[in-house]
């Protein structure tokens, strides 16, 4: 698990797909999606996928996830049936790198949670899984 550090992004233009998902299926959704848009944008796409977890899974209950694709050129993308190009704000993001198995998320979710505070800083909004690799 990497370290955590805290940095400023730029605002980003994404395609995105708001759906839901169970921890059993996740997996399957969100490849499908990516799948989907990227199917849809082809060179049109521009960076690292990410999931912003609008809910926290609990159990096997479905919760509210939106998948997102960043755009290279923003201007002249039709989306995907049932996705939206939309612009999320520029913030400040507390980042960890995770690796290991998905299975083993949880513990760097945890461990986030323990070190924003520690750093002096406050969670302010849902967290988002960034994929940089397959």
């Amino acid at each position: 698990m990497d370290e955590l550090r805290i940095m400023d992004r730029p605002a980003l233009t994404i395609v995105g797909k708001r759906t839901e998902a169970r921890l059993s299926s996740i997996g399957a959704v969100i490849g499908r999606s990516f799948g989907e848009a990227f199917g849809a944008l082809g060179s049109q796409a521009g960076g690292a996928p990410f999931v912003i977890y609008e809910t926290a899974p609990e159990g096997d209950r479905p919760f509210a996830i939106e998948v997102c694709v960043p755009l290279a050129s923003p201007a002249e993308v039709v989306p995907p049936e049932g996705w939206e190009v939309r612009v999320l704000p520029a913030g400040r993001f507390a980042t960890r790198i995770h690796v290991g198995p998905y299975g083993t998320i949880g513990r760097t979710y945890e461990a986030m949670a323990a070190a924003i505070p520690a750093a002096g800083h406050a969670i302010a909004g849902p967290p988002r899984e960034v994929y940089l690799s397959p």
